[in-house]
């Protein structure tokens, strides 16, 4: 990825997703995925842009914001080539409050788009997030099925209200999430236990590098969409993930 630096994957992995993969400039939001084909692979083209700058000297610095935080998501924005280049240009015109107004509101308009694709997706959207999340025959399989008191185990995994709105829209397909893994499970009878230790082996992996709470939250639900831009496949991996932090141990009790 482009100009990412020391940034750590975790922080890169936020950001895309918050952003959909798109130039949060709103007059732009060019995709920053470049599609793969047979002979190249998925490429990002987009820049993690610093709100307040690297160094004291850079654009918008500022000598008494932590170095320990610089590099954090929250102090970045996700954007194309360009638009960082002409932030980076013309501070002035571009100051700290400007930059953190566009992300949020950027981020909120990918809410909205998510929100409005959960009406747009069905068994085939499913059924392309759940076969890239299967784990391997022969790993570990977790038969809990019971159904988890949600505001208690949000509680337990230090999930906060920023979390709460993603899973209540995403419960709102828990019934066609079931539909469609009874409806599999009826010529493959291993395929639900299958998609849950992909889950899981990915949820160690990621806790095994720091990540918890929101975080850990928002790093689920991009592999949970194959950190697809496209919202409608957004909208089915949250549906699978919310599905799962409901009904089985994806998250900590």
């Amino acid at each position: 990825m482009a100009k990412s630096r020391n940034i750590a994957i975790k922080d890169i992995k936020i950001i895309y997703g918050a952003a959909a993969a798109l130039c949060s400039m709103p007059d732009c939001r060019e995709e920053l995925l470049l599609s793969g084909t047979k002979s190249e692979k998925v490429q990002q083209i987009g820049e993690l842009a610093h709100i307040i700058g690297k160094s004291d000297d850079a654009a918008r610095g500022d000598p008494d914001y932590p170095l320990d935080q610089r590099d954090h998501h929250k102090n970045l924005i996700l954007l194309c080539p360009s638009c960082h280049s002409k932030i980076d240009k013309q501070p002035n015109i571009w100051p700290v409050k400007l930059l953190e107004k566009i992300k949020k509101e950027h981020e909120e308009w990918v809410r909205i788009q998510l929100n409005e694709a959960f009406t747009r997706f069905g068994f085939d959207e499913l059924e392309e997030v759940t076969k890239r999340i299967q784990a391997k025959p022969g790993q570990e399989i977790f038969p809990d099925v019971s159904l988890l008191n949600i505001p208690d185990k949000m509680a337990r995994n230090n999930l906060t209200e920023e979390i709460k709105g993603s899973i209540q829209i995403g419960l709102l397909k828990s019934d066609l999430v079931r539909s469609y893994l009874q409806s599999v499970a009826k010529w493959d009878d291993e395929f639900p236990e299958r998609l849950k230790s992909g889950f899981v082996k990915e949820y160690n992996r990621v806790r095994s590098k720091g990540l918890v709470g929101n975080d850990l939250f928002q790093a689920m639900q991009e592999f949970a969409s194959d950190e697809s831009w496209d919202f409608t496949q957004k909208a089915a991996g949250l549906s699978v993930l919310v599905y799962l932090f409901q009904s089985c141990e994806v998250f900590e009790k």
